[in-house]
Parts: structure tokens; sequence; C-alpha cells
């Protein structure tokens, strides 16, 4: 005790001295900065990711060879792969990464031959070759190994795609041609697949930070222009396997200027304009089959609705366009696509009730 009281009478009589005070301050507040400093550059994680380096071009060729009987044993564990993930970057230059798969989703990987993915990228070689620490990257895979699956993964693409159109929270995806090759057997297929960012990637770019127990929040606490925007969009791509006060196929963003909460949506292989085969919709919302739709999500009242209505309508041809344009999906694929965004254009025209089940 002695010591302690000895210790604190010469720091008093220290902090007396101006020389050694300013010179505390002083030390204090560059301490201050350096933490802060770190804190933000931890936060901007600077440079690009390897996202970045993938996204260079509509349909990018890649290999992903592993030990496909050992990821498929994962089915109902959290265990991770190891595989080598190789392709070509913007300059042709062939470049290979080491990653550990895993295995995720609940409903798809109870049903598909093959599971969606986690990819995990090894920081410190995301580091050593210049990029930020942006490494967890989901897969869209195939769910059968046939052309039909391709076509279903390209429909979802598309959808992630459209939404880019209708709002800038939003993943950003990248369509895949992936060559799995079994490093035991040597054996090989080849499917389409979607590489979505990492989540951290886009809420960085809001801004933002999750909150993941967000469930049940009142509507006056969203940004109306994202949930009416959302809710429309789901409503066009006939998907019904989503909620706002249930934080299902969502993610919900807390701007850090204080702002409203933000929410970005994904998953859409259970909406009408997918039709996936295995798709079903819930029996509770009055609609037989994931091609009918009914609007979900708070009430809105017209006045609310209006803009996003015409924003959506200002929009039309940009939709079909950019279906149209998409050459990798077969023609057919595309005038379904196509017909279907038609038909929710002529529900708008017709003023139809949206919240009634299946009327359009």
């Amino acid at each position: 005790m002695q010591i302690c009281r000895s210790f604190a009478a010469k720091k008093n009589a220290d902090m007396k001295n101006p020389i050694f005070k300013n010179g505390f301050i002083a030390w204090s507040a560059a301490l201050l900065l350096l933490l802060i400093t770190k804190g933000v550059q931890a936060e901007q994680r600077p440079g690009i990711s390897i996202f970045d380096k993938l996204h260079t071009q509509e349909v990018l060729k890649v290999e992903i060879e592993t030990d496909l009987d050992s990821l498929l044993r994962t089915l109902r564990t959290e265990d991770e792969v190891p595989a080598l993930f190789t392709f070509k970057d913007e300059k042709g230059k062939k470049q290979s990464w080491k990653v550990k798969l895993q295995v995720r989703g609940k409903f798809r990987r109870r049903t598909c031959d093959f599971p969606p993915l986690h990819f995990k990228f090894s920081k410190k070689q995301l580091a050593a070759a210049g990029l930020n620490d942006h490494n967890d990257l989901k897969l869209i895979t195939h769910c059968f190994d046939n052309a039909q699956s391709d076509e279903l993964v390209m429909r979802e693409y598309l959808t992630y795609k459209l939404y880019q159109i209708v709002s800038p929270h939003s993943f950003r995806v990248q369509l895949l041609r992936v060559k799995y090759r079994d490093s035991q057997s040597k054996r090989s297929f080849t499917r389409y697949n979607v590489l979505v960012e990492d989540d951290d990637e886009m809420r960085e770019r809001a801004d933002s930070k999750f909150c993941n127990s967000c469930y049940g929040l009142p509507k006056d606490t969203f940004t109306e222009e994202n949930l009416t925007r959302n809710c429309l969009f789901q409503y066009m791509i006939g998907n019904s396997d989503w909620s706002v006060a249930m934080l299902r196929n969502l993610k919900l963003l807390q701007p850090k200027d204080g702002s409203k909460n933000i929410i970005v949506p994904y998953d859409f292989d259970f909406s009408g304009i997918v039709s996936a085969p295995y798709a079903r919709p819930d029996a509770t919302l009055g609609i037989r089959t994931v091609r009918e739709r009914v609007l979900l999500g708070f009430e809105h009242s017209g006045e609310e609705m209006a803009p996003t209505i015409e924003f959506f309508k200002a929009h039309k041809k940009v939709f079909l366009d950019y279906i149209h344009k998409f050459k990798p999906l077969s023609v057919e694929a595309r005038r379904e696509m196509i017909e279907y965004i038609e038909s929710f254009y002529r529900c708008l025209e017709s003023e139809t009730d949206m919240r009634t089940p299946g009327v359009c």
C-alpha cells in the first residue's frame, strides 16, 4: 500500500510539472490517433479483394480440385475440406490458390446431390498477394449434375443482377464455369456455379454493421425506399421465401451514420422466376405454386408505394433487355423469364390487389 501511495504521489507531482504534463498529453493524443487509425485501416481493409480479381468477365472459367468423397461426407458436419482453386486472371496468367471448402445451407444440402459451399481463402496468402482479407465467399452450386441445374443456377444469377438495378445495397455475384476435379480418382465434371462476395465486403461498402438478431423491428426503423423496392422486387420475381420480421434470407444493415436500417436480400432459388423443381410455397400464404405471387412485408399506403411503382415502370426495358442479352442462358429460358416479368407489369397496369394470393 505504501508503494502504491508513493507512486500515486509521484504521479500527481509529475502532472503538476508543465513540461511533463504537456508531454504526457501529446503522447496520449498520439497513442489515441494511432489506435483510431489502426481501427479505421482494419475496417476499410485497403486494397482490392480476391472477389474483385474474380469479378472480371461475364463467365469466368475456374477449376476446383478436391477430394469429392470427403467433401460429400461433410454434409452433416461443419468440417472443412482442402482444395486447390485455379483460374486465369485478367492478364491471362494462371493462378492457383489453396482454399478450404465447407458445406453451407440447410434445405439444399438435404435436397441436392451437390451442396452449396463456403469458399475460404488463406488470409496470409491474400496478404502476400497484396489483397485485403475478405476471404469467405459463397458458392451457389448446381443441385443436380445435369443441364437443367445449370439453367437454374443462371436464372438465380440473373435475379441477383436484376436486384443490383433496383438497389445499390446488394450482393455482387460472378458466374463461374467450374471444372470439378477429384484429387483421388482424377475424374472431373463441369457445371455453372455462382460466386457471391464476402458478407463483410458488402457491409463495408455500405459503411454499416450487421444486426443478426434484430427481429420484429417496426416499419419506421427502416429506410422506406429500400423497403418498398425490396417488397415489389420480391413480388416481381415471385419470391415468398423471405421475411423482414424474421430476417429470413435477408441481411440487415445498420448504417454507421445513424440513418435508418437497410435490408439486403439473397437466396432466390424458391422464386417463380427461377422455378426450381424442388421449390414449394409456404402453404399458409394461400398460393399453390411458387409461380403464383403474393405481396409480403409491411403494409404500405398507395402514396408510399407510388415512387417505387414508377421506378419499376421506368426500368421495365432495363430489366427485360438485361435478360434478353444474357447469351449463356438458352433462348427458351430467357423467353420464359421475360414473360414472367411481363406478367408482373400487366398486374401493375391493371392495379391488381397484390396482397391477394395468386391473382397475378
